[in-house]
């Protein structure tokens, strides 16, 4: 069975802090990036290639967006 945890997402837009909250059973750096375009407004990119270019690609398009330090942590874990 696959474990829920919850991860803190942090994270600037233009210069100004953020972070949140998301769950998720796994959190990769893509996800990460995803995750946070998703929170600060910004919309992420539809058929972009997969694998390492997608993570190289979404982080370019962030970028552009002012959306950037991008790191996160777990902080909860729910035992099953």
């Amino acid at each position: 069975m696959r474990v829920l945890r919850v991860y803190r997402i942090h994270y600037s837009i233009n210069g100004k802090p953020s972070d949140f909250l998301q769950p998720d059973h796994d959190l990769s750096e893509a996800d990460a990036w995803h995750y946070a375009c998703l929170h600060a407004g910004i919309g992420v990119l539809h058929n972009a290639p997969a694998g390492q270019d997608e993570l190289v690609t979404l982080v370019r398009h962030a970028k552009r967006s002012g959306l950037g330090e991008v790191r996160w942590e777990e902080v909860i874990s729910e035992d099953p």
